[in-house]
């Protein structure tokens, strides 16, 4: 009896252990996700075109002094302005990813067309800081 109820429960470690490695082989691995620049998206990593190296957005704000944060105008998302040293461009780190920016020439704004001809803007406003979208004329803010 005593032979029988071992050999049981050495079945059954034996077909959990094997089953826990077939789980483990077919699962990624945490930390896996290295993206091109070697950033890990999975640890909140983005690559930074300005800063030159991965960067956790929402951290950024503690981290630096040339970077705002927004929030969306129903205030359910935000946005990260991050200033390039001579403020020549940002970088803005929002929920359709990262995109660098360009001063405008014409004026104390940043704009940024894209190919469907929607004019967004990141623009000072009495002081404060608004990304706003441009369509026919008609200008929504976005993030404030």
């Amino acid at each position: 009896m005593k032979k029988i109820l071992a050999f049981i429960v050495f079945l059954i470690l034996s077909l959990s252990d094997s089953l826990m490695a077939q789980d483990t082989q077919n699962s990624p691995m945490v930390g896996n996700d290295r993206d091109k620049h070697g950033c890990i998206g999975s640890a909140g990593y983005t690559w930074s075109v300005l800063k030159k190296q991965c960067v956790r957005s929402f951290e950024l704000t503690q981290q630096d002094k040339n970077v705002i944060e927004l929030a969306s105008a129903d205030n359910t998302q935000k946005m990260i302005i991050l200033f390039s040293g001579n403020k020549s461009k940002v970088e803005v780190f929002y929920s359709e990813g990262n995109k660098v920016i360009n001063k405008s020439a014409k004026g104390n704004f940043y704009l940024l067309k894209n190919e469907n001809n929607i004019i967004q803007k990141l623009i000072s406003v009495k002081g404060k800081w608004q990304f706003v979208k441009m369509i026919h004329g008609k200008t929504e803010v976005l993030y404030q």
